[in-house]
């Protein structure tokens, strides 16, 4: 799911936008699928499915943003550094969507 999602999010710029737009039915349901799973996620696919949703300009919800948040502190190591920076940028956008 999450590569499924930052993949989509890696068509240029303003189709991946239209893609988001046209399509949130199936964004929901890989929001409300994956709440309940994401402290099972690796670091990879935490960074992959929140980067994705930001690009795609989809607002996952408060919830699904703070179950993020606590995945990613929970992980066995923290974040790279570069993951750090992607999470982060991914955030502040997704926060402005809301």
């Amino acid at each position: 799911m999450s590569a499924f999602v930052w993949a989509v999010g890696r068509i240029q710029r303003p189709a991946a936008l239209r893609w988001g737009r046209d399509n949130p039915e199936t964004l929901r349901s890989v929001v409300v699928w994956s709440r309940p799973r994401l402290q099972f996620f690796s670091e990879a696919q935490l960074v992959q499915l929140v980067f994705g949703l930001a690009v795609l300009g989809y607002f996952p919800g408060a919830l699904w943003m703070t179950a993020h948040e606590r995945a990613c502190a929970g992980l066995r190591f923290p974040l790279t550094e570069s993951n750090r920076h992607s999470v982060g940028w991914a955030y502040r956008k997704l926060w402005s969507l809301s």
